[in-house]
């Protein structure tokens, strides 16, 4: 019976070490995991964030191992994609200011166009102008100095003076208009 006591004394020695043994493994397994585990679950939800487009974010892992080098790499990720994004909106505003300027030429184009046009038909209406004609008809009055109402009542020339200048006051008026 000795024997027996002994061997029950040992089997429960045993019983308890190896008990203690299995939750001393399973506390040390749960702390593992959770040290490993807790950085990856932030991680995840610092991913979520920045998919749904909030870039201000950053993350501070400590864990000295590749899960601290993976908050990193996401960390400078993020600075890169503000640096793109500024970048963007830089390029994007150049870009509505370049189109603002195109279309600003383009109506100043069409100003232009336009007082070309008119510039244009108001130098040919001038050059077809009458007044050209008054020149040689001043010419030929002052030439006849002091006789000039004998020159209008009996040269001929001058007798067809009152119906010119008629149709040339007619003339000028048309083109006053």
């Amino acid at each position: 019976m000795k024997n027996f006591k002994a061997i029950l004394s040992l089997f429960k020695q045993t019983f308890i070490t190896a008990l203690l043994a299995v939750v001393g493994g399973l506390i040390v397994s749960f702390l593992y995991a959770r040290r490993l585990s807790v950085p990856i679950q932030r991680l995840d939800r610092f991913a979520r964030q920045l998919a749904g487009g909030d870039l201000s974010q950053r993350i501070d892992i400590q864990t000295g191992d590749e899960v601290q080098s993976l908050a990193d790499s996401f960390n400078h990720m993020v600075e890169k994609l503000n640096r793109s994004n500024r970048e963007l909106v830089k390029t994007a505003r150049q870009a509505g200011m370049a189109e603002t300027a195109v279309d600003l030429l383009h109506n100043v184009g069409n100003v232009l166009n336009s007082v070309g046009i008119t510039t244009q038909d108001l130098m040919r209406k001038v050059r077809q102008s009458r007044m050209a004609s008054m020149q040689p008809l001043i010419d030929l009055m002052e030439g006849q100095g002091d006789n000039l109402p004998d020159f209008i009542a009996n040269d001929p020339r001058g007798r067809k003076l009152p119906a010119y200048l008629s149709g040339l006051s007619t003339h000028l008026h048309e083109d006053h208009r």
